[in-house]
């Protein structure tokens, strides 16, 4: 009996669906988002980003209502009701309050990337928003060559997961994770990579066109 009791506990707070696991490692998070990853165009950082317009109106859902509230003197309804019509047709309107929204940020617009599986370092990265598509039929996040080791990933089709962080704690908590601050190391055999291969063909291929 006490063999049958400890095995029934076990399998309770064990595994996928045990407690620990479900209840107390893996919440949901609202206003996340996950997107296939492209190139960044020539000319920016590796810690930068460009955003889908979907993306940012999720990520910046509540945010947006609360500027339409004040900037437009709209009820809470009609500005969520705005909100929901945005994400079936392009809202030029809201997509220049996602740049006041961005612009009047201390620190900018801040996110994590993360791929899965999140076995080492640099699966999960801090990284800085510089730009919002304004094409809604655009939903890939340009993203770094040089952070594509890290994160496991490459331009096939894989897909990144996206966490907003929302204050000045959260962005300096994972600011050590900033791509600038982690050298790309290959899980192979452990010697320094920074993928300057990929950036000298994208070089050329810039050149040439």
């Amino acid at each position: 009996l006490n063999q049958q009791v400890y095995d029934h506990v076990i399998g309770t707070i064990s595994g996928k669906t045990g407690y620990i696991r479900n209840s107390l490692l893996g919440n949901r998070l609202n206003f996340s988002s996950r997107c296939v990853v492209i190139p960044l165009p020539p000319k920016t950082e590796m810690d930068e980003v460009h955003l889908p317009y979907l993306c940012a109106l999720e990520l910046l859902k509540l945010h947006i209502i609360r500027y339409l509230v004040k900037a437009f003197r709209l009820s809470y309804d009609e500005a969520n009701m705005k909100w929901n019509r945005a994400t079936t047709v392009f809202d030029r309107q809201i997509y220049r309050v996602i740049n006041n929204i961005i612009s009047d940020m201390p620190y900018g617009m801040r996110i994590l990337i993360n791929r899965n599986p999140t076995i080492n370092i640099g699966s999960i990265l801090s990284v800085r928003v510089t730009h919002i598509k304004d094409d809604i039929e655009d939903t890939t996040m340009s993203i770094s060559n040089n952070i594509l080791p890290s994160l496991g990933a490459d331009y096939d089709g894989d897909v990144v997961n996206i966490f907003l962080l929302i204050n000045r704690f959260q962005i300096e908590y994972f600011e050590p994770m900033n791509p600038k601050k982690l050298y790309s190391i290959s899980c192979n055999d452990g010697k320094f990579n920074a993928m300057l291969e990929k950036d000298y063909m994208l070089g050329i291929h810039t050149l040439i066109e």
